[in-house]
């Protein structure tokens, strides 16, 4: 009796065992479904189907000046819209075969090629599938498209009929990551964060706030020749009525003698004589008295203002009137590398870059400086405009930019055409790869620089 109780106990307890095993294992498959479900729900590519503000009135560029307005990367990008007619360019950024189903885009990177980082914004065409577009731009994109760095942080999201793609490398992730951005461009699709556009008039206000400058200096010279111009008609009208009175008067008292020499017996020729020969002398003197005065009055306003505005004016507006930009622009209207470009003022209280672009440990001697390099960093090429801080020797600056500057900054090129030139307070530097030879040299844009600030 007692075994078979102790059997009874033995299975029972097995029993339970069993049992609290299968609850254990129960629970366990549960979660794991919950836990996937959660991570769905959040990804970017299932939210914000459509944008909870009007984003019609948008451009591109400003979307991504209002995600840098939110947060930007730590290192010094550059925006610019996408040239759609450039195969090349719509494959590079958008990795599209052409861009007809793209109606406009704007694209960000790093000024410098070693750091792998690309924001793209795109608004898709009319009647397109915005999602399937933003699909075959995450796979056409090349995320090692810089040769010797890469991105391994890509995302992507949709809003209306936005796509909004963000590549960077996790060795950034510290201070800005591809969810950064898409977090940033969502908010301004819900309305979260403020739309603000700055990109597209950066430049243009720094040319506007110069030109004004010189117009009122050229203003007064024109009026000042246009006066000078009315004060010469001015006198040639009143001598020519001067001497047109005085011999009406000479001619009267030329009758008084006539009547004083006809008192006498019959001397009538004598007296019809000497008026001839008075008349003829007066006008002689009379026209003298007027030419005097108008040859000096006109002679003094035209010969002092005009000869000195002709020698000031050719001169001044070129060195006043010009920015670095401006400069610049006029250079890539000479001639200009076939490769995509862009250009932005050098931040002169960054002090890396002040290092990078002018080869400066600070920016002490510098008033202010531009550059423009490839949006592409397997490019060797860098331009650089500088306009030196008053009291500075152009030449000695020159002199520090050139042993400054490292021509192999992009780490897998070099630049190994170098050229310097100076005039008055610029600077112009430039280095490209001989790889360019046949198309630019930093030869081509010395030439240009001399040409545009002669």
């Amino acid at each position: 009796m007692k075994k078979t109780l102790a059997i009874l106990l033995t299975l029972m307890l097995a029993a339970g065992a069993f049992a609290s095993c299968g609850g254990k294992d129960k629970k366990e498959e549960t979660k794991t479904p919950e836990s996937n479900v959660t991570e769905n729900i959040g990804s970017d590519e299932e939210k914000n189907e459509e944008a909870a503000v009007d984003t019609s009135a948008y451009t591109t560029l400003g979307i991504i000046d209002s995600i840098y307005a939110q947060k930007a990367p730590a290192f010094m990008t550059m925006s610019i819209p996408v040239d759609l007619a450039d195969a090349d360019a719509v494959k590079m950024y958008l990795g599209l075969e052409d861009a007809s189903k793209i109606a406009e885009a704007a694209v960000t990177e790093s000024m410098m090629g070693a750091q792998a980082y690309s924001l793209v914004v795109a608004r898709v065409a009319q009647g397109q599938d915005v999602k399937a577009v933003a699909e075959e731009m995450n796979s056409g994109i090349d995320p090692r498209k810089w040769v010797c760095v890469g991105a391994d942080d890509i995302k992507y999201t949709t809003a209306g009929d936005l796509v909004c793609f963000c590549m960077i490398s996790t060795d950034f992730k510290e201070d800005f990551t591809a969810d950064d951005a898409i977090n940033a461009f969502n908010k301004i699709m819900t309305g979260e964060a403020q739309y603000v556009e700055t990109s597209v008039s950066v430049l243009p206000e720094e040319g506007v706030e110069e030109m004004p400058e010189v117009d009122p200096e050229e203003a007064p010279e024109e009026e000042v020749k246009d006066d000078a111009a009315q004060s010469e008609q001015k006198p040639a009208e009143k001598p020519a009525e001067k001497p047109a009175e005085k011999p009406a008067d000479t001619q009267k008292p030329a009758e008084k003698p006539a009547e004083k020499p006809a008192e006498p017996e019959k001397p009538a020729d004598v007296p019809a004589a000497e008026p001839e020969e008075v008349p003829a002398v007066q006008p002689e003197v009379t026209p003298e008295v007027p030419e005097e005065a108008p040859a000096e009055q006109p002679e003094e306003a035209p010969v002092e203002q005009p000869e000195e505005a002709p020698v000031e004016t050719p001169e001044a507006p070129e060195a006043v009137a010009l920015s670095p930009e401006e400069i610049v622009n006029k250079m890539y209207e000479i001639k200009m590398p076939e490769f995509m470009l862009g250009f932005i003022p050098v931040d002169l209280s960054d002090k890396d870059a002040c290092s990078s672009y002018l080869g400066l440990g600070d920016a002490s001697k510098i008033e202010s400086a531009i550059v423009s390099e490839p949006m592409i960093g397997a490019q060797a090429y860098s331009l650089v405009v500088a306009k030196v801080a008053p009291g500075q020797d152009a030449n000695a600056v020159a002199n520090e930019m050139k042993a400054g500057i490292d021509p192999r900054k992009w780490v897998c090129v070099e630049a190994d055409d170098i050229q310097v030139s100076v005039s008055g307070d610029y600077v112009c530097f430039c280095m490209i790869s001989t790889d360019f030879a046949d198309q630019y040299t930093a030869k081509d844009a010395m030439n240009a620089f001399k040409s545009v600030v002669k």
